[in-house]
């Protein structure tokens, strides 16, 4: 896993993220007409998972919706948009239909990992007590058979896990795990891709639709890595190329509807890199 243990400029950090973002000759292929509906997993009100340090994970998926908005509006994905923006309170089925009514092409809801309780420790953190576990870390991708689209969302779930670790990041098992609260069903173990029929908002879109968690925020590590700015970007440099890549595949998937989720197909062998950006500023959520 990468890990920065000093500050590092705007500017530097400027040159790692646009370095990965190199412009390609097969970027005309991208459909940038398409609309990415993006989900705040959980909400101020019900904050969801706590980290290491007390922080809640709701702030730090905020941070990466806000991140990957404004990326994809960069990159000319106009219709792309954060589906909770107006109401951040809003219920896991209202956030379905909302995406479902905008006609997003793709859903992704935004997260961020905890543990079961038998795993958590208790610390002082300026002066308070909080719970953290080093046990496990790493990111995990989700996707629900119950999908319309099931399929396609594996295949953007793979899109995404490969450029995940092709930038150095790892997989993490533990939601495989028998005891109760996890056993799910690991249908790619090198890339964590788990399937979690039960999810609300994957369940009830009609779009692809995945949700990622980016990482354990209650393992004192990978919380740092996780709060730092250029750690933040490179989840977001993986998003964007998965997106490009989803957005350049073939859109002859209609068979692929309302069937079970099967092997992934191989998408174009050709690698499209995200255009570095212009001067123009434009500017999950599991069951309750």
């Amino acid at each position: 896993m990468l890990y920065f243990p000093v500050p590092i400029t705007s500017f530097l950090l400027s040159f790692i993220f646009l370095s990965l973002l190199a412009p390609s000759s097969s970027a005309e292929c991208i459909n940038r007409d398409l609309s990415i509906a993006i989900d705040v997993g959980h909400s101020p009100k019900k904050p969801g998972a706590s980290s290491a340090t007390g922080v809640n994970e709701y702030a730090f998926n905020k941070i990466i919706a806000e991140l990957l908005l404004k990326r994809l509006l960069m990159q000319g994905f106009k219709r792309s948009f954060i589906i909770s923006q107006r109401n951040p309170e809003m219920p896991l089925h209202s956030r379905a239909s909302f995406a479902n009514a905008k006609r997003a092409d793709l859903l992704i809801s935004i997260h961020h990992d905890s543990v079961q309780d038998k795993y958590l420790k208790p610390w002082q953190y300026k002066d308070h007590t909080q719970h953290y576990s080093n046990d496990f870390s790493g990111f995990s991708v989700f996707v629900s058979e119950h999908n319309r689209k099931a399929q396609q969302s594996l295949i953007f779930a793979d899109m995404l896990a490969k450029e995940l670790l092709s930038l150095d990041f790892s997989p993490s098992p533990h939601h495989q795990e028998p005891i109760e609260g996890e056993n799910r069903r690991l249908l790619v173990p090198e890339k964590g891709i788990y399937q979690y029929d039960e999810l609300v908002i994957l369940r009830r879109s009609k779009m692809p639709a995945v949700l990622f968690e980016c990482g354990v925020i209650v393992n004192q590590l990978e919380e740092k890595k996780l709060s730092q700015k250029v750690y933040q970007q490179l989840i977001i440099a993986a998003l964007e190329r998965a997106i490009l890549r989803f957005a350049a595949f073939p859109k002859e998937t209609a068979y692929l509807d309302n069937v079970p989720l099967l092997p992934v197909p191989e998408p174009p062998k050709t690698l499209v890199s995200p255009q570095a950006p212009k001067d123009n500023k434009t500017d999950s959520d599991k069951d309750e």
